[in-house]
């Protein structure tokens, strides 16, 4: 089903408790800015425990739905972009285009769900290298507000994980773990600059 047919039945009074959750659940499947675990609890955190309180139920669906809305009005914009370009005769994006949505971004609220998001991931996994940590606690400390060494070291992470994957990675005797570690630095890397680049 989609979204907006699980957020009608998220919607319908009528229905019992536990089938409207579910639906909740659906859409959250469908659309989380933050990865599903971290969205799930940014929104109880937001709206309190909406499993067992039908009126935060709805706030969490409105807070989620306002974040959706714009996401859909940023990939409108981006395909409309990107058929100007087309007829201009660039087929291909810039590398450093920004995506419609960005990665692991909570339009509406980016500051607040990237350092949640952040806290929440680092808490769990720790960063698999000691400058990200570092990077990821002075992030966290500082709100977001990162300095000129800061934001460098930022970019520089981010380009040694793109080379990794891109082109040190080895497909012949893959190393998974590795693979899997470099999955989570980007992740981590991806929340540390939504939350330094916010726009509210």
């Amino acid at each position: 089903m989609s979204y907006g047919t699980f957020a009608r039945q998220v919607r319908d009074s009528s229905l019992p408790d536990g089938v409207r959750l579910a639906a909740f659940k659906g859409c959250l499947e469908r659309y989380c800015p933050i990865g599903y675990e971290a969205s799930f609890r940014y929104l109880k955190l937001s709206v309190g425990p909406f499993e067992r309180d039908p009126d935060a139920l709805l706030r969490a669906l409105v807070m989620l739905t306002a974040s959706r809305d714009l996401w859909l009005v940023a990939q409108a914009a981006y395909a409309e972009n990107r058929r100007t370009a087309k007829r201009s005769g660039r087929r291909t994006p810039a590398k450093n285009e920004p995506q419609p949505g960005g990665h692991w971004l909570w339009l509406g609220a980016e500051r607040a769900a990237a350092l949640f998001a952040l806290e929440h991931e680092y808490s769990r996994r720790g960063a698999p290298e000691a400058s990200l940590g570092s990077l990821v606690e002075r992030t966290l400390t500082t709100r977001g507000v990162l300095d000129a060494a800061d934001r460098t070291l930022l970019d520089q992470l981010r380009a040694d994980v793109d080379h990794y994957r891109t082109r040190g990675f080895d497909w012949e005797k893959p190393d998974w773990q590795s693979w899997h570690r470099s999955s989570d630095a980007l992740r981590l890397l991806a929340h540390v600059r939504n939350a330094a680049y916010a726009r509210n």
